[in-house]
């Protein structure tokens, strides 16, 4: 929190084999899906994420990365998220679903359904890389996210950047804006 300096959460991150080409998260993910087995790589990443962070009793909340492919597909398994946390003792609350889209997916009113599902369980939900790839303004509109988290393109260098400072000036205004309230915990732009 940049007002308070309390730490928000923490982002769970999978890499394949250290020597391999899988190594990189994209490469390992492209693979997954190229095999037919990306929602079940997700899946083990999330029981992965969530068993560690309850392990490890990490404070704020755990940001766990989800393609709206994942949470659209036919094959979505609702509820299973909800018994991993009840299984472990977390509450859906300490839970941010990160939606990671590296391209558009096509099955919009299914994942409006699958994000209504999750936010009726008391998960939150973030847009990842705000102003990059398929992560627009329209997908922020759409999806009305709780947290936002802006691309490293318009932070990197930003103190000598006017334009990209004025990006990031207005971004939280628009939030508001748009969702007619401040921010969770007073700052939801990471």
């Amino acid at each position: 929190h940049l007002g308070s300096g309390e730490l928000l959460g923490h982002e769970g991150l999978i890499r394949g084999p250290q020597d391999s080409p899988l190594h990189a998260p994209m490469a390992l993910f492209a693979a997954a899906e190229s095999c037919g087995l990306l929602a079940p790589l997700e899946r083990a990443c999330r029981r992965r994420h969530v068993t560690g962070f309850r392990t490890l009793g990490l404070p704020g909340k755990l940001f766990l990365n989800v393609s709206p492919d994942c949470l659209a597909a036919p094959d979505f398994r609702s509820g299973e998220t909800l018994q991993l946390l009840d299984e472990i003792g977390l509450p859906p609350a300490s839970i941010v679903i990160e939606l990671t889209e590296t391209r558009h997916t096509g099955r919009a009113s299914a994942f409006a359904e699958a994000l209504a599902y999750y936010r009726n369980m008391e998960f939150q939900v973030a847009l990842d890389d705000l102003g990059e790839g398929f992560s627009n303004l329209r997908r922020w509109d759409e999806w009305r996210p709780d947290f936002v988290k802006i691309d490293k393109y318009f932070i990197q260098g930003i103190s000598g950047d006017a334009q990209k400072r004025q990006f990031v000036r207005h971004v939280r205004p628009w939030w508001e804006s748009h969702h007619h309230r401040s921010p969770p915990q007073g700052n939801a732009l990471l």
